[in-house]
């Protein structure tokens, strides 16, 4: 049987759901901080002014096409394939 201290250090696995839920309530008062201090971040660096707004379809749309750009054979190996050419190129005095 499990046994957390809760409320002052008195042990009881009645009250193991208010124990969690208090966790999960601290987790996400700290993935707040974590948001706004990344937000801030964000905005001193570029110097803009993050606001929230909805995705549009063009921005839902890009990066599932970037992905399917990136995941390709040319993509992954284009500076490899640059760097053999390159190599590969007569050289010219």
């Amino acid at each position: 049987m499990l046994y957390l201290p809760v409320d002052g250090g008195s042990k009881s696995n009645s009250s193991l759901y208010n124990v969690f839920s208090k966790a999960h309530c601290q987790i996400i008062h700290q993935e707040d901080h974590v948001n706004e201090a990344l937000k801030l971040g964000f905005e001193e660096a570029l110097g803009v002014d993050a606001r929230r707004s909805v995705l549009t379809g063009a921005k839902i749309e890009l990066p599932q096409r970037l992905n399917e750009k990136h995941r390709s054979r040319d993509w992954i190996y284009r500076m490899d394939d640059k760097r053999r050419r390159r190599e590969n190129k007569p050289q010219v005095h």
